[in-house]
């Protein structure tokens, strides 16, 4: 049997047996498999089965997982916020990476990690906040700040990821602007498009089922496209699947049925391939006691940041006491994590700071879950 004919093999144990653990340990699915793809990885990097065919099948994974990542925000939240607790939601967003570069240069570490505590997912939270606390008034103020978060996350990776390239200053004002030209572009596209399907009669008589083909067809198209044009301008490719499923997100609001068919192709195939690749490429010969010291204090510094400028978020109308909640539940953006992992990785930082980032990934996505579980089930 041809190599990559095992690797894939042992990529679909993993997405058999993720779901079994994931019963166990009560960890959301997407952090099991990671955990559990990781781990097989490792344990087959020297039996040479990542071959370039493996690779292409794990990248597609990860533009597909990074789509999703964009694509499940939920701006309906933010309907029923008022403009002044949307400001000083922002205000509260733009403050993190500048106190997270106080807090990373106070820790020592590389200066470039400024970014890592102040990144913004809620997808590992959402499935807790259903459980626990769905019709709250916290709970809705909480979605729409993380969605607002997770909106100028997107950005602000985009942002780095030109500022590190090994491009001139001429080249990064060039790709700054080739690509706030594809934004503009897909935004008027996505928002014609939809006026005009609004106003024909064709789309009244497809059926729901036939919109969701319709849909998960677009959004490989979109996903393609999108990594391809920040492949051409040298930028992270996933990081374009995640700006325009952020769009098509925006503009597809009833996603369930979308959402759930693309997740269940994508952690049922795709996703454990990229997974299960990136442990077999992974250095962990390099994983000493500097690595384990970053990961450490990038872990600790996730939630630091979070919760030492949450004061803002006192305008917005959230309490003294849900504060280090607020920082809890902002502390574990998993899929940002592993895009940020990209873009260091080609920006060649240093191995040490690429594995803390690894390991701050693990422990964030390990502990903080459980954390908030358990306080917002004794709220509840």
């Amino acid at each position: 049997m041809v190599l990559h004919h095992w690797f894939l093999l042992l990529s679909l144990v993993v997405a058999i047996i993720s779901p079994i653990v994931y019963r166990y340990i009560k960890l959301p699915l997407s952090v099991t498999e990671f955990i559990v793809g990781i781990l097989f990885g490792f344990l087959i990097r020297d039996a040479g089965l990542s071959t370039p065919d493996v690779g292409f099948l794990a990248n597609i994974g990860l533009l597909v997982l990074m789509f999703i990542a964009g694509f499940e925000i939920d701006f309906d939240f933010l309907e029923d916020i008022s403009l002044e607790s949307k400001v000083f939601m922002v205000i509260y967003l733009l403050s993190l990476p500048i106190f997270g570069f106080f807090v990373v240069s106070t820790f020592g570490l590389h200066k470039n990690l400024f970014i890592i505590p102040s990144l913004i997912s809620a997808g590992l939270g959402l499935p807790v906040l259903k459980d626990f606390l769905e019709d709250s008034d916290f709970t809705k103020k909480l979605l729409a700040l993380a969605c607002i978060g997770e909106t100028i996350t997107v950005f602000e990776l985009g942002f780095l990821n030109i500022y590190l390239s090994n491009r001139s200053d001429t080249h990064k004002l060039l790709d700054l602007f080739s690509i706030f030209f594809f934004i503009m572009l897909i935004f008027l596209l996505f928002l014609k498009a939809k006026n005009k399907l609004e106003e024909s009669k064709i789309i009244k008589h497809i059926s729901s089922s036939d919109k969701t083909h319709i849909f998960i067809r677009l959004s490989l198209l979109l996903i393609f496209l999108a990594s391809s044009v920040f492949s051409f301008v040298n930028l992270e490719p996933a990081l374009g699947a995640l700006m325009v499923g952020l769009f098509f997100g925006y503009f597809i609001r009833e996603k369930h049925s979308v959402n759930k068919s693309l997740s269940d192709m994508a952690f049922g195939f795709l996703i454990p391939i990229f997974f299960v690749y990136t442990g077999s490429n992974m250095h962990i010969e390099f994983i000493g006691l500097n690595s384990l010291d970053d990961g450490i204090k990038l872990f600790v510094s996730l939630f630091l940041v979070k919760f030492g400028m949450s004061f803002w978020l006192l305008k917005v109308g959230f309490k003294l006491k849900e504060l280090p909640i607020i920082g809890i539940f902002l502390s574990f953006p998993f899929t940002m994590l592993i895009i940020s992992m990209r873009i260091f990785q080609d920006a060649n930082i240093s191995l040490v700071a690429q594995n803390g980032i690894i390991i701050a990934t693990i422990l964030s996505s390990f502990v903080y879950p459980y954390i908030f579980r358990a306080i917002v089930s004794f709220m509840d």
